[in-house]
């Protein structure tokens, strides 16, 4: 087999690839180019095409490397997937109709029945690290909905082992691994300065993720989550009742101080892959409650 001039495909296809030449002319375009480089004559060449269509993995890994670059697909890794929010942007992901591969890495068991659900599962967040650098292909998005409560946690130092050093941990982790857009659940009112130790936190590791340096970094700051809980504080409970109940009256009366999960997990994915097919500039973006509302109800299309 005669050596592949890559840079002819690419040179090749992205000449044809205009919006009159559908992907499938593209490609091709790009396998008679290989085929002719064996030097075959028009038999070997038609048999080659049908080898092509029937078997594509095994044909010329070079024009397998050409094609994703020009056509890469979407995928993601998300960690804090079990809890009320997490859970319901994993069940966001999986419903999105072009079926893109995601790995969950969590505590408890996970949905079953999608084939593009990879579950990674371990109680020891120590490997979680780990876990996340192994994944091949390397995921384009990672989300992080990870973090815990004073109450669960045990104490403040508990809390912020979990809330901040593993997220800033697994973040780098990420970004070391190639991940270029990523994605963190933060809080509204959050401030490294502020005096309440919860938006502090918040706080801190929003600026510390900034600095990681990916080349989409999504900050999603929602209101209080409505949603249902399985356990939740009473004041928090009284406050979510109040909010589904003016929520069901007007959706104008809660949107500025609280989110229907289902909102803010589409806003994050709909966040997500708009950096990931490059629809937004390359930096940090920090969606407020407002643009939260946008992405998640008013702009959301189904199979985002």
């Amino acid at each position: 087999m005669a050596s592949c001039d890559c840079q002819m495909v690419r040179r090749q296809i992205l000449i044809a690839e205009d919006p009159d030449c559908n992907s499938t002319i593209i490609e091709t375009c790009a396998w008679l180019h290989l085929i002719n480089e064996f030097g075959g004559n028009q038999i070997n060449i038609f048999w080659h095409i049908i080898f092509i269509t029937a078997f594509p993995s095994q044909f010329h890994p070079e024009l397998q490397q050409v094609m994703a670059e020009l056509h890469p697909s979407v995928s993601a890794a998300i960690v804090g997937c079990t809890g009320l929010l997490g859970s319901q942007i994993l069940t966001t992901w999986l419903k999105l109709p072009s079926s893109p591969s995601i790995y969950a890495i969590a505590r408890r068991a996970l949905p079953t029945g999608y084939a593009n659900l990879h579950p990674k599962i371990s109680n020891d967040n120590k490997q979680w690290s780990g876990y996340l650098s192994s994944i091949q292909p390397r995921p384009s998005i990672f989300f992080s909905s990870l973090g815990t409560s004073v109450a669960d946690a045990g104490s403040l130092a508990a809390q912020r082992a979990v809330d901040y050093d593993l997220n800033l941990e697994l973040a780098r982790t990420a970004k070391e691994a190639g991940v270029e857009t990523y994605v963190l659940i933060s809080s509204a009112g959050t401030s490294a300065n502020s005096m309440l130790p919860y938006s502090r936190l918040k706080g801190e590791l929003d600026q510390a993720v900034k600095e990681v340096g990916f080349k989409y970094t999504v900050i999603l700051r929602p209101g209080l989550l409505v949603g249902r809980r399985e356990k939740s504080r009473y004041a928090e409970g009284v406050l979510r009742f109040v909010a589904r109940w003016m929520g069901s009256v007007s959706k104008s009366l809660t949107d500025f101080w609280a989110q229907d999960i289902d909102t803010i997990a589409k806003a994050a994915v709909s966040a997500a892959l708009l950096c990931a097919r490059g629809e937004r500039p390359e930096g940090v973006w920090v969606v407020e409650q407002k643009n939260i509302i946008r992405l998640g109800r008013t702009e959301w299309k189904e199979g985002a």
